[in-house]
């Protein structure tokens, strides 16, 4: 477990290096750069609700952009948020695809296109369709177990959520359905 006051803290779980308290991107590349020598981090995958955390090139240059919303008026406010952040960065933006993933996703009147028009101003293309993760009170259950066991723990999670982790990872590797659903297969019987 390492502090520091100007970058932040990171730990280890479960084989991954997690740093969190950040106060922007720079920060993650301060911890990256701070690694032990022969050390590299095969990627870097970046989780933040903070406005101003990165700028636009930040984010324009990521390999892969995912915003993660719900339709709940207060979220997609923070959502709002951040992205104006990111936006204020830069005069003049160009158009970025940006993936969108909705957790606790229900029927209501509260659509695709409702989101797509919070953020017109913003030069961001939209899937056709966003990823939508339904409430589902045995995956709530195992992500509150996880928290307070610190540990990382698959079995149980409804097909919804698995086939969603599935797609992300395929898409962040960069290789076939086979290989990620393996790799869950692996890591679902190392608990």
């Amino acid at each position: 477990y390492a502090i520091n006051p100007i970058v932040g803290e990171k730990t280890e779980f479960e084989g991954f290096d997690v740093a969190f308290r950040l106060k922007n991107l720079s920060a993650v590349d301060e911890l990256k750069h701070n690694k032990e020598v022969g050390e590299e981090y095969d990627l870097a995958l970046v989780d933040t609700d903070i406005p101003g955390f990165l700028t636009f090139e930040q984010f324009k240059n990521a390999d892969l952009r995912y915003v993660v919303t719900s339709y709940e008026r207060s979220c997609l406010v923070k959502t709002r948020e951040v992205m104006d952040g990111i936006y204020s960065t830069t005069e003049s933006p160009g158009q970025l695809e940006v993936e969108r993933i909705i957790l606790n996703s229900v029927e209501c009147s509260i659509d695709d296109e409702y989101l797509n028009m919070q953020l017109t101003e913003h030069l961001v293309v939209w899937p056709d369709e966003s990823y939508h993760l339904p409430v589902d009170e045995v995956d709530l259950a195992i992500k509150i177990n996880n928290q307070h066991n610190g540990k990382i723990n698959l079995k149980g999670l409804s097909r919804t959520y698995r086939s969603l982790i599935t797609d992300i990872c395929q898409r962040i590797v960069e290789c076939d359905r086979r290989t990620v659903r393996k790799a869950i297969r692996k890591a679902k019987r190392r608990e």
